[in-house]
């Protein structure tokens, strides 16, 4: 996104068309893993043309041919996963699971509440002086901003990265607030890199208060951060045994741990990643609490079925004659095997 927010600048300045093509390249290699990143991007650079063509009181066809260019570029694959996305009947689900709504706008606020002030400061400096590269970052932010709150599922994704323009726009605002000051305050600017280390620290507060109070609280080997030594063993039990891409049953925790420990697939696991989670989990409640149907697990995929200390916060015992088999067995943790 940074890459091509700079090389797109250097296109409005020197009007090279390699730029144009390293940009399409990058906005399709960016499709591929975030398919919808780069939207905020590709506002910014419609936005900050706009911009350019207004401040030289001008039209410049190239640059309209340019937009289409990069737009055009990313259309197939950005119409393939929105088919993809809201066609297919298994992926639908997933899409409309995929749910990162924007918080209220005050905790945006306050989790950003150090860039504020010199970042808005910063933006207003840049419509000002028809500073166009400050422009476009004002603009990054801006558009960042307003998309978080449209009304689509996804609104929190649009942010990414949103604290590099903010950080710009920042260190913009206070480099031209020294100089202002500067007039009566010549010493300042003799300190102007230790008034910058001295924002960053005071930005910087909450992560390192975060990072050190987490190490320390880790320290205590809290029991909610770690699973049980027996529990590992098994997974590592169970992935020499099991073919690869087995079904496993367990609480969330246990799938979770499947998914990162072994080649095996869970049946339940992480909330937004997990189609049809709701019926899944209630499916699995019932069955570890005995109230599924006889036959239930052997109508789904699962090979093999969990009990452990997570298992057992759902039921401290559950049937075993409804067609599994006592394959292992430690301290904490039993593995079952489903009888076909």
């Amino acid at each position: 996104m940074t890459t091509t927010l700079n090389l797109y600048l250097d296109y409005l300045n020197s009007g090279k068309w390699v730029n144009i093509m390293l940009i399409s390249l990058l906005a399709v290699i960016s499709q591929t893993t975030n398919p919808i990143a780069f939207a905020v991007i590709d506002i910014t650079f419609a936005g900050v043309t706009c911009f350019c063509w207004w401040k030289n009181g001008k039209i410049n066809p190239k640059q309209f041919y340019a937009l289409g260019v990069i737009g055009i570029a990313q259309i197939p694959l950005l119409a393939y996963n929105f088919l993809i996305l809201n066609g297919d009947p298994i992926w639908s689900q997933f899409t409309s699971q995929n749910q990162t709504l924007s918080p209220p706008p005050i905790f945006y606020f306050r989790g950003f509440f150090p860039f504020w002030a010199l970042a808005i400061y910063g933006a207003i400096l840049a419509f000002r002086q028809r500073y166009s590269n400050m422009v476009a970052v004002a603009s990054w932010a801006i558009f960042g901003f307003t998309l978080a709150y449209v009304p689509v599922l996804i609104q929190r994704r649009f942010v990414l990265g949103i604290t590099i323009p903010l950080g710009i726009l920042s260190i913009y605002g206070l480099s031209h607030g020294i100089k202002s000051v500067a007039g009566k305050f010549p010493g300042l600017l003799k300190r102007e890199g230790l008034v910058y280390f001295a924002c960053i620290l005071l930005a910087s507060i909450s992560s390192i208060y975060l990072i050190l109070g987490l190490s320390l609280y880790m320290q205590t080997r809290p029991a909610d951060k770690f699973y049980p030594r027996d529990l590992e063993i098994a997974l590592v039990w169970l992935d020499q045994n099991a073919a690869p891409n087995d079904f496993v049953l367990g609480d969330i925790k246990t799938g979770q741990l499947v998914a990162q420990r072994t080649r095996l697939k869970t049946y339940v696991g992480h909330p937004m990643e997990t189609l049809f989670f709701d019926d899944k989990i209630a499916s699995a409640e019932a069955f570890y609490t005995g109230n599924a149907a006889n036959d239930w697990i052997q109508k789904t995929p699962i090979r093999w079925v969990f009990f452990g200390q997570y298992e057992k916060e759902i039921a401290p015992t559950f049937p075993t004659e409804i067609g599994l088999q006592l394959v292992y067995q430690n301290k904490a943790v039993q593995i079952y095997e489903v009888k076909r």
